[in-house]
Order: structure tokens, then C-alpha cells, then sequence
């Protein structure tokens, strides 16, 4: 080969390259998950303070939106996550993956929250010295994040709890 086809090769192929990597979230697979939970590393000798329990069957854990329904205008819908095992302390991945029901069928919608690219760690939640109630912690989901922002449906939220997802829905109106 020429070096001057050489040169339009490497071009061409660079030039694709760019393009693919600077197409929006929405014709991007949304190939990600929360890291892996590693329950050995988090055993129940690893604590977060004095006389914090951690929990140990993340069936316990359950999700719930502040409403069922919501204005198409909405711009944030906070979640709580709590653990209705009473003084235990939970482990959780902070950034929530969305689903919208379409034609019968879950697909996941791109959420690019910022955070995700230096806070993508797992998060511990719990009050020291707590005997006597559940602890629960806010998931916030942006519409400014979520690729379209919100429109009319149904929409599914999975949060990842230890070694455990848990979902919650509500609809937009």
C-alpha cells in the first residue's frame, strides 16, 4: 500500500472512531451494572463506626418512591431505601438504573448521572448506637440525567443492596 492510502486509512479509521465515541447516550448500549459485592470483603467484622450491625440478608431491604404518579414535568423523584431490619447497617450502590415499560417490555433508558464517574463505589448506610428503628437512606433520580428526561409511562428503578437488586415503579402522567 501507498503511503498516501496508508495515511487516508489511518484517517478514515480515526475519523470512525470519533464518531462512535461521541454518539449520545441513547444510541449507545447501556452496557454497565453496579460493581461486583464482594460479601467476604464486607463481612460482619468490617463496621462503619461504634455499635453499628451489618445486615446480612439483603432480602430485608426494600425501595419505594414518595409517590405512585407524577407530573411529565417532574424533574426529580426521590426514592427511599430502607432496611426493615431494625439497627442494621446496609450496603448499597447510590446509582439507580431505569427502566421504561414499552410495548409490554422493560428497556433500560441511559441515566448519566455525574456522579457515577468518581462516586461509583458502594455506600454504607447507618446510625451508630441505633436499636430502636430502620435505616434508610434517599436514591434521587434526575430527569436531567435520564436520556429524554421523563415522558408518559411507566417507569421501573433497580437499586443494588449487598448481594441483592430491589425495584420499585411509578408512572409519569
Amino acid at each position: 500500500m501507498s503511503d498516501t492510502k496508508t495515511k487516508i486509512a489511518i484517517l478514515v479509521l480515526i475519523l470512525l472512531l470519533f464518531a462512535i465515541s461521541c454518539a449520545p447516550n441513547s444510541q449507545r448500549e447501556q452496557a454497565y451494572t453496579a460493581p461486583v459485592f464482594d460479601i467476604a470483603l464486607k463481612s460482619k467484622d468490617h463496621h462503619f463506626g461504634e455499635n453499628v450491625e451489618n445486615e446480612t440478608d439483603y432480602s430485608n431491604v426494600v425501595i419505594y418512591p414518595e409517590f405512585e404518579s407524577y407530573a411529565k414535568d417532574t424533574t426529580k423523584i426521590e426514592l427511599t431505601l430502607t432496611d426493615n431490619h431494625i439497627g442494621k447497617g446496609f450496603y448499597f450502590y447510590p446509582i439507580p438504573f431505569i427502566d421504561k415499560k414499552q410495548n409490554g417490555k422493560w428497556v433500560s433508558i441511559a441515566y448519566d448521572d455525574p456522579s457515577a464517574n468518581y462516586e461509583s463505589t458502594w455506600h454504607y448506610c447507618a446510625i451508630e448506637n441505633n436499636r430502636s428503628k430502620s435505616n434508610s437512606t434517599i436514591i434521587t433520580v434526575l430527569a436531567e440525567y435520564l436520556d429524554g428526561g421523563f415522558s408518559t409511562g411507566e417507569y421501573r428503578v433497580t437499586v443494588y443492596v449487598g448481594d441483592k437488586k430491589v425495584y420499585t415503579t411509578f408512572n409519569i402522567n
